[in-house]
Parts: structure tokens; sequence; C-alpha cells
């Protein structure tokens, strides 16, 4: 037990965070790569919003000190899920990233023996992972959703329009018909 106490390792998760964001990014990239949509992705793709993500992370445990009630992190899971979708991604691999993220930090904390790991933001980090997942998934399906209706009409107007002309022509005139000259 001494020898906890006197470690060099942050007693806080927060420092913790910030203090190994590259070996968490680092292990995070050799595991994710073993997602199928991950393995061809460039690495500034793969990583794309990651560190950001970290350093909020970390100052959002960091709030439980406070005692202030704050969000958990939401703006990088939107725009991970989007960035995701749009590199084809199911959504059980946007999920994956995040579960492979929280299994890299506690794997670190734990083979660092680090006392950040007995830390009161423990269970805060679980919350804004899980949110995040959770935010990611709604982004996701939202984008999704209005991905397929949209080919869903462009496939019901291609129906109509026997030329790609007239099919031009119609998508040009509002719904509501030509305006009057």
């Amino acid at each position: 037990m001494a020898d906890l106490l006197a470690s060099d390792e942050p007693r806080r998760l927060a420092d913790f965070l910030r203090e190994n964001k590259e070996e968490i990014l680092a292990h995070w990239e050799s595991q994710v790569r073993k997602v199928r949509a991950a393995q061809t992705l460039d690495r500034p793709v793969l990583l794309d919003h990651l560190s950001e993500f970290i350093e909020d992370l970390a100052a959002y445990v960091d709030e439980v000190r406070t005692g202030h009630e704050v969000e958990p992190p939401e703006e990088a899971p939107q725009i991970h899920a989007l960035e995701r979708l749009e590199v084809g991604y199911e959504l059980s691999e946007v999920v994956a990233e995040y579960s492979i993220l929280r299994r890299c930090i506690t794997e670190l904390a734990t083979r660092r023996h680090t006392p950040a790991l007995r830390s009161a933001e423990l269970p805060r980090l679980h919350e804004a992972i899980d949110q995040a997942i959770s935010t990611s998934v709604v982004r996701y399906a939202e984008a999704r959703e209005r991905t397929l209706r949209a080919l869903d009409r462009i496939s019901a107007a291609a129906l109509v329009h026997h030329d790609v002309e007239s099919l031009l022509r119609a998508s040009s005139t509002p719904s509501w018909g030509p305006l009057p000259r």
C-alpha cells in the first residue's frame, strides 16, 4: 500500500487522462484497427476527434471535485458518428470504438496500478463514455434515416420520369409547382 501512495502516478483520473493521452491514443489505434471499417482508414481520419474527446473526458471527470452538475461531452461524439457513417461504418463499429477506448483507459490504469483507478472520478468516466455511445447512436441513426428517406424520394422520382432531363426539371421545380409568371 505504501508503494501505491509513493507512486508518481496521478491520483486523479483527469490528470491520468491528460498525462497519458498519447499512450491511450496509440493503444486505442492498435486495438481499433481490428474493427473491419477501421482497417483501411488513414490515421488522421481514424483518430478524427478522439484526442479532443479525451481532453473533454478529462475536463468532465475533473468537474466531480467542484460539485457542479455539468453535461458529458456531446459535440465530439456527434461529429464522430456522422464522420463514421460517411466512411461506411456500421453502427456496431461506432459503438465498438468507444468500448475499445474505455478498455484502453482502464487497462493502462490497471497496468500502471495508478491510484486514479480508485478515484471518485471513475464512475463519471464510465458515465461520459456511455453518454458518448448514446449520443453517437442517436446521431448516426438520425443521419442514416435522413439519407435513406432522401434516396427513397430520388428512387420514387426516377420511377415517374423516364429520362434524366425530365427528372432534373422536376427536381428543380418546387414541390408546390412552378412559380406564376
